[in-house]
């Protein structure tokens, strides 16, 4: 299975998510679809910061790029790692 191919209707939106030092910060909304329903649909969280953890509520995992296929989306919080008061882009 070739997994490298285009993407119908694929858009991708950057936004900031603002939040207190040492406490969980929820993401701006994530939307995605599938045209065909022979196809697959698989979403990663990518560029967190070192140390920071992702969780859904039900699920938590942490690293540069997070499989968030199946999470439960709109419930999507990163806690940066303690004491991290800096920006990340």
């Amino acid at each position: 299975m070739n997994n490298d191919l285009p993407v119908d209707n694929l858009s991708s939106i950057r936004s900031n998510a603002i939040g207190n030092v040492n406490s969980a910060i929820a993401l701006p909304a994530i939307t995605a679809s599938k045209v065909d329903q022979g196809e697959t649909l698989t979403l990663y969280l990518e560029g967190l910061p070192s140390g920071a953890t992702v969780s859904d509520g039900v699920r938590s995992a942490s690293g540069s790029s997070i499989d968030i296929t199946g999470w439960t989306w709109s419930a999507l919080r990163v806690t940066p790692a303690t004491n991290n008061a800096g920006i990340s882009h």
